[in-house]
């Protein structure tokens, strides 16, 4: 352009850049460098959309393990139980509120029941428990002064007999009734048992119209079937009661049938070591007791009586 012509609007006027040369090689752009940026966790979970009139989803499986235990449970009542050694040996039991001693096996699982323990545990029953496996004893017992409070009081007569007849039967026949509801084809033979099987704190009670004494005890040896369902496999045991000078002791002992021959002895031996802290004074004079101690005959202490 002329120097003589000026841009409209006036300024200086500058030539265009030459074209590029097509003929040479471009030049190679550097790469860009971007600083690594952190990845953001992704959860492989999809999100849920549960159905509002459906329960959640972890209730399911709360009732799959509830399912499972009871399947576990169903399935023990067909299993056989660990068998029993017949016990090495015998440690003394004392309840704490001194109504009876006893011997149990030793390493057997042993819990005292109500005031019988020394942590007057709530219980049904006053006693003791052992287990071992599924061989169990069971010792319970009641005062003669309860049950007689409870007659003179409230017209409740556990005894027929009265204030002295036997309290051994009437308390062995009320807990048999329970055995024939607890087992199916439940059989029982009841025993006389020598004087060498008596319990120490045997009482005694006069044979009626006689003035003969005999001992204040029934016992029974009973077989079983299975429990109430007819399951458990077949059982095997004794069951007893036991009239003393001031407690009435009821006593279970049963095993498997396949353990009764080595368990049997042990049992007859918690059953015989049964004896009761009798007062001082009443073993002086009187009737022999088969325990060895001795009882007054003139109606102070509860247990004479018609047998």
């Amino acid at each position: 352009m002329s120097d003589l012509l000026q841009p409209i609007g006036g300024g200086s006027y500058s030539p265009p850049p030459p074209p590029p040369d097509l003929t040479q090689a471009p030049v190679p752009l550097a790469p860009t460098e971007y600083a690594a940026q952190p990845v953001r966790p992704t959860s492989s979970v999809p999100p849920r959309y549960e159905d509002p009139d459906k329960p959640p989803m972890y209730l399911y499986g709360i009732g799959g393990v509830v399912a499972l235990a009871a399947m576990g449970w169903g399935v023990s009542l067909f299993l056989p139980s660990a068998p029993v050694d017949a016990p090495a040996a015998y440690v003394p039991f004392a309840a704490a509120d001194k109504s009876f001693t006893c011997e149990l096996p030793d390493k057997w699982r042993v819990e005292a029941m109500g005031e019988a323990s020394a942590e007057a545990k709530n219980s049904l029953s006053n006693g003791v428990e052992a287990r071992q496996s599924d061989a169990y004893i069971k010792v319970t017992n009641s005062s003669i002064a309860g049950l007689i409070t409870g007659q003179l009081l409230y017209g409740d007569d556990p005894i027929p007999q009265g204030a002295f007849g036997s309290r051994a039967r009437p308390i062995f026949n009320d807990h048999g009734k329970g055995f024939k509801k607890r087992f199916k084809g439940y059989k029982e033979t009841k025993l006389s048992p020598a004087e060498t099987q008596l319990p120490k704190m045997t009482g005694i009670v006069q044979v009626e119209n006689t003035k003969d004494f005999v001992p204040d005890i029934r016992l029974a040896e009973f077989t079983a079937t299975g429990n109430s369902y007819g399951l458990g496999g077949k059982r095997h045991g004794y069951r007893m009661a036991v009239g003393g000078s001031a407690q009435i002791v009821n006593v279970v002992c049963e095993c498997s049938e396949r353990d009764w021959v080595k368990l049997k002895p042990a049992f007859e031996k918690v059953m015989v070591s049964l004896a009761e802290p009798r007062p001082a004074g009443l073993d002086r004079g009187g009737v022999a007791v088969p325990g060895g101690a001795t009882l007054p005959t003139d109606g102070e202490v509860p247990g004479f009586g018609s047998p």
